[in-house]
């Protein structure tokens, strides 16, 4: 986790999108404890679940947002 934060910061990242596929539990674990660090770190986070291949409205609507808060 210490490598994402520090990655971010190298980077000068505005922020970062943590994505998620439904179902996929390994990767929900993962995505909550990643997401506090960077948040933590002071990058802002997006976690974005997807269900299929194809983003749908409402996650464009979210991703467009998040962008727009940088």
């Amino acid at each position: 986790m210490h490598y994402l934060v520090n990655l971010a910061r190298n980077r000068q990242a505005a922020g970062a999108v943590l994505v998620n596929r439904k179902y996929c539990e390994p990767h929900a674990w993962d995505a909550v404890p990643a997401a506090e660090r960077l948040r933590a770190g002071g990058v802002h986070t997006l976690v974005l679940e997807l269900e299929g291949a194809d983003v749908g409205g409402q996650e464009r609507t979210r991703l467009q947002a998040f962008l727009e808060s940088l």
